[in-house]
């Protein structure tokens, strides 16, 4: 995929809920919360860093990509 693909998936206004519940769908396994950010651990040994509140694109599109998940499968888990 291109960085072209990922800029026509617009990822903005997803909070950390939502975010964290489409980790979760994806197989993650919700670890609490350590100074504000909710921690997801991914079945690809990866850890997600999901603070409060709205997250920034560019940290969620870096998530994603650590996850091991496209902007696409992303967005359908939603």
């Amino acid at each position: 995929m291109t960085e072209e693909d990922m800029a026509r998936i617009a990822l903005n206004n997803v909070r950390q809920e939502e975010a964290a519940r489409a980790f979760t769908r994806a197989g993650g396994e919700d670890k609490g919360q350590r100074r504000g950010h909710l921690i997801i651990k991914m079945p690809n040994g990866m850890r997600l860093s999901l603070p409060t509140g709205t997250l920034r694109e560019g940290l969620l599109r870096s998530e994603i990509k650590k996850a091991g998940l496209t902007p696409e499968q992303f967005e359908e888990l939603l």
